[in-house]
């Protein structure tokens, strides 16, 4: 089964029986080819392990995470200038959460004539799921029927919502 998580001109994640490939310029896999994908020929090939454990992402990483899912590869330089309307960060701090990201396996980077160029190694699905995960577990107990209920009576719903919510269910 094949899943596009993200994707460009420049670079792909694909999603492949449970195992996340990624793809630039540089790389291909043969994995492309079960998916029928038509990527140039002097593609060369990379597997991105699938993250058995997503990592715990802060508030300020989340906002580098989604820059990076928005548009990459960047180099910091990119993406200091992309958070610079929205934080009043300094680059170095910048510098500081992409490092940090690398060290927890959420980002990775290539080296090349212009310096590092950072991409995602997992998917803002992913990590939104897990972060779900965890607050549900850390807040509610992992109890997801407390956690719909104080929505419900702490959230003034629109009859829309709730038509969406009734839906859900019945789906499931």
């Amino acid at each position: 089964m094949c899943h596009l998580l993200a994707g460009g001109t420049e670079r792909a994640f694909i999603l492949i029986e449970s195992t996340t490939w990624h793809f630039s310029k540089k790389y291909l896999t043969k994995a492309a080819y079960k998916c029928k994908l038509k990527l140039l020929q002097d593609y060369k090939c990379r597997r991105v392990k699938k993250m058995q454990n997503i990592p715990q992402i802060s508030d300020a990483e989340w906002l580098v995470m989604k820059v990076l899912w928005n548009e990459s590869p960047l180099g910091s330089s990119d993406v200091i200038k992309e958070l610079k309307g929205t934080t009043d960060w300094k680059p170095k701090t910048i510098k500081t959460l992409l490092s940090r990201l690398v060290s927890k396996n959420a980002v990775a980077y290539d080296v090349g004539s212009r310096g590092y160029s950072y991409y995602p190694l997992v998917s803002e699905n992913e990590c939104a799921k897990e972060e779900a995960r965890s607050f549900l577990g850390r807040v509610y107990n992992g109890s997801l029927n407390l956690l719909v209920k104080n929505f419900i009576e702490n959230k003034e719903l629109s009859t829309e919502e709730i038509e969406e919510l009734k839906k859900l269910l019945e789906d499931k």
